[in-house]
């Protein structure tokens, strides 16, 4: 019986619609280890939209047998068999290319993953963007512009990654934008809403080491809830105009991370800020919470619990709509990892520490345990 095994040219990276670097090579052997020569090695296709030349061959005196393999986009897979002999299989990955502009409506497949940036992406006004469960995008640093409106929702059995990928929405009201994001791992780069006018939902998912997310919370409601922050990331709430719609950030874990900064809100007849049942961990900044003086009356803290008792869990700042020191901070209901309440005060900082600042936080009655619906360490 004839036995047939890999020598070289699995798993490699190619460009799609050209041979890899690589020739595959198979060895041909008998019962004893011998190499066979002569032997015929068909070699078939069998995922992605690759060819192979030649795609039979045969055995040279040391029981080899080499094909040139081109692959398409995406994951690729070979199998190459001798009469007789169980196949063996390659598999190769050929990311497809992308930059430039998406003028109408575009699908980033499973098929074609892994998608690699190697330029600006622009996403015109009125085009939608679908990103399928399971793909790879590898940003490399650069922007993904858009005017339209961009969906990368996964599942919890095949999520999406974005890697350096330097979301930033340049909407106007006028341009209907959405920014859908479920069930995915988003890792370095950037996701600036603040720079445009987009509607966004972020939920179930790992958002890694892109710094602060910005949002412009002045056009349409925001939703960021039964996410995991982890490593520098944290969520800058900022409107330049009136707030329109209320913003909800609910069950969150922030581990390692620069928290919630509530900036531009203002007048509590507007919609409001509800900062709910989240999970802070060993935040790196000075808070965990910041609530301005603009922000104030319009920001609703609560049922949240703040696990680090040496760190500052909520502080007051001045804000850019006003200059109003003497506001209070609606902080009720939280759970502070403590019921020491010398402990609590010295997690929080307003104006009872600085008389030079801004603001008061009311923090009684405070929960003597973690709120129930309120996440810990784990996974989205």
């Amino acid at each position: 019986m004839v036995k047939v095994e890999k020598v070289s040219g699995d798993a490699q990276t190619g460009v799609a619609g050209s041979p890899l670097p690589t020739q595959l090579v198979v060895r041909a052997t008998d019962m004893y280890g011998n190499p066979v020569s002569g032997a015929t090695v068909t070699w078939q296709v069998t995922v992605g939209s690759g060819s192979v030349t030649p795609a039979t061959s045969t055995t040279d005196a040391l029981g080899l047998a080499r094909t040139t393999w081109s692959v398409g986009g995406g994951v690729n897979g070979l199998s190459g068999a001798a009469t007789g002999a169980p196949p063996v299989t390659f598999t190769a990955v050929a990311p497809t290319l992308v930059s430039g502009l998406l003028s109408t409506n575009t699908t980033w497949t499973l098929s074609k993953s892994p998608y690699r940036m190697i330029g600006k992406v622009q996403l015109a006004s009125g085009a939608t963007l679908t990103i399928e469960p399971g793909v790879t995008v590898d940003g490399q640093g650069n922007d993904l512009e858009f005017w339209g409106s961009v969906r990368a929702v996964g599942t919890a059995e095949s999520r999406i990654h974005l890697n350096g990928v330097r979301l930033r929405s340049e909407a106007s009201f006028e341009d209907r934008s959405t920014v859908l994001i479920a069930y995915s791992d988003v890792a370095g780069g950037a996701l600036g809403i603040g720079g445009g006018i987009s509607d966004l939902d972020v939920s179930h998912s790992l958002i890694k080491g892109i710094g602060a997310m910005s949002v412009t919370a002045s056009s349409a409601a925001r939703r960021i809830e039964d996410n995991v922050f982890r490593d520098g990331t944290g969520v800058e709430l900022m409107s330049v105009a009136p707030t329109r719609f209320d913003v909800y950030i609910q069950r969150n874990v922030f581990i390692n991370t620069g928290g919630i900064r509530a900036g531009f809100f203002a007048g509590s007849s507007l919609p409001k800020a509800y900062i709910r049942n989240n999970s802070f961990y060993d935040q790196t900044t000075d808070f965990a919470i910041s609530v301005s003086s603009a922000a104030a009356e319009a920001t609703v803290v609560e049922n949240n619990s703040f696990w680090s008792t040496n760190r500052v869990a909520l502080r007051t700042e001045i804000g850019v709509l006003g200059s109003n020191r003497d506001f209070r901070v609606n902080a009720q209901n939280n759970f502070w990892n403590t019921t020491d309440e010398a402990v609590i005060q010295s997690m929080i900082y307003d104006r009872n520490d600085d008389p030079a600042g801004a603001g008061y936080v009311d923090y009684q009655p405070f929960l003597a345990a973690s709120h129930r619906e309120t996440p810990v360490r784990g996974s989205p």
